[in-house]
Order: C-alpha cells, then sequence, then structure tokens
C-alpha cells in the first residue's frame, strides 16, 4: 500500500509540474529544452553484432531446458491446478497446449537438433510491416491546441491530480 501511495504522490508531482508550466506560460520554453534528439546508434551496436554459441549448448542443454520447464508446468496444471471458472479453464487448456509445445520442442533438441533447425529454416521468412505500421508515422499535431488553451489544460490537470490523490488517500 505505501508503494503505491509513494508512486500516486511521483506521478501527482510531475502532473502538477505540468500543469503549473502550462498555466504559466512556461511550457514552450520547457518543450524547447525537453526536445532533443539523443543517437542511440551507438548503444545498440552490439545488439545488433553476431554472437558465436557452441552448438551443444544451444542444442542439447536448451532442449533440457525447455523440456523440464514444460514438464513442471504441464504436471503443475493438470494435477495440481483447482478450476475456478471458464477464464482459469481456458488458462489451463493454453498453459497444457503450451507444454506439450514445449515437450515436443525440447525433446526434438535433445534427440535430433537437425530437424528442428531444418522445420525453422522453412517457417522463418520475412514479413513486411512496413504498410502495417505507416499510419502510426503520421505526425498529429496536438501541441496547438494545448497552446491555445494552456490555462484551461493546467486548471483541469490540477483538478484531476487532486481528484486521484483524494480518492488514493481517501480510500485506504
Amino acid at each position: 500500500m505505501f508503494l503505491l501511495r509513494t508512486f500516486a504522490f511521483g506521478l501527482s508531482l510531475m502532473i502538477v509540474f505540468v500543469a503549473l508550466t502550462l498555466i504559466f506560460g512556461r511550457y514552450v520554453k520547457v518543450s524547447n529544452q525537453l526536445d532533443r534528439w539523443i543517437s542511440t546508434h551507438g548503444l545498440f551496436e552490439q545488439l545488433d553484432s553476431s554472437i558465436s554459441v557452441d552448438k551443444f549448448l544451444l542444442t542439447r542443454l536448451t532442449g533440457v531446458l525447455i523440456f523440464t520447464g514444460s514438464s513442471y508446468i504441464l504436471i503443475c496444471y493438470l494435477f495440481y491446478s483447482v478450476p475456478g471458472g471458464w477464464f482459469a479453464d481456458a488458462s489451463k487448456a493454453l498453459s497444457v497446449i503450451f507444454g506439450l509445445t514445449g515437450i515436443f520442442v525440447g525433446v526434438g533438441l535433445i534427440i535430433r537438433a537437425e530437424t528442428i533447425r531444418k522445420i525453422n529454416d522453412k517457417l522463418s521468412f520475412w514479413v513486411p510491416t512496413e504498410r502495417l505500421f505507416r499510419p502510426l508515422d503520421n505526425k498529429i499535431n496536438i501541441d496547438g491546441w494545448f497552446y491555445r488553451h494552456n490555462i484551461l489544460v493546467g486548471i483541469l490537470l490540477l483538478l484531476a491530480c487532486l481528484l486521484i490523490n483524494l480518492r488514493l488517500w481517501l480510500a485506504f
């Protein structure tokens, strides 16, 4: 409970800061100082590099780990779980399906890793997502509305912050 209240108080302080910058007209200066492009190219170079992994570690040990984890999930959900409604039954069925799939993949990696690799090569193909994400790349300029109604938005943010804090502190 203390953690929830602390988190809500910290969030409230941020909301109050934004509301006060909107009310007193300092939002443009603060926005211009915070709107900076930071290059992350150097941070992700290590993630883009390839790593050599021993084939034994990749196949046999990974197969044993997948088999063990899937068996544990399967045993727990089949023998030790008590159903508690349709959602619990659905999650139990889904876990059993994933457990059986994991057991199949784990045994396949232990016995014949080449077959799993061939199946992976056949199922791995490139799917272009550029067209799907094109609407997300459209730039929506909502700042103009906030610039025109900065005092109203600031007061509404302060009221919302007050309401959230009162509700949270009075509820517990």
